[in-house]
């Protein structure tokens, strides 16, 4: 899960909380090591995201690459 703000994120986890509260059968699902990955996944989206383009930049690529055809 990848949130997008702080706010997010603590709705998220408060979220989980009370699911894994409500079904314990749910906890072999958060093991430390399935949290890692998540973390992983987080942190890589973030570095993706970061060097995104804008809408007007993909569009100037992509043009741009059409006209080197």
């Amino acid at each position: 899960m990848v949130a997008l703000s702080t706010a997010q994120a603590e709705a998220i986890e408060e979220a989980v909380q009370k699911a894994r509260a409500a079904r314990p059968d749910l906890d072999h699902h958060f093991t430390e090591g399935r949290l890692d990955e998540g973390r992983e996944l987080e942190r890589t989206y973030g570095t993706l995201r970061a060097q995104a383009h804008t809408p007007a930049e993909s569009r100037a690529l992509i043009e741009k690459l059409w006209g080197e055809r």
